[in-house]
């Protein structure tokens, strides 16, 4: 990120969850990072390497996408 940028701002924390308000290119370098994961590398082991299933990584990275396309709507 670039100097100045804002930067995640944790709202809510418990032992299972976080809420965080992120700005909309931190939305957007989370969806990208994911995308690359899900489809643009092959991870060996990517359930031991990353501590979820190729299936939960793509649900995300489709939550991020209506995330960001929800943020753009406004």
């Amino acid at each position: 990120m670039s100097k100045g940028t804002k930067h995640v701002k944790e709202v809510e924390t418990t032992a299972t969850a976080a809420c965080a308000g992120l700005t909309s290119t931190e939305v957007i370098l989370i969806n990208n990072a994911l995308n690359e994961v899900c489809n643009g590398i092959d991870i060996p082991e990517f359930s031991a390497r990353l501590g979820a299933t190729i299936e939960e990584a793509r649900a995300l990275l489709q939550q991020m996408r209506g995330l960001y396309t929800t943020m753009h709507s406004r």
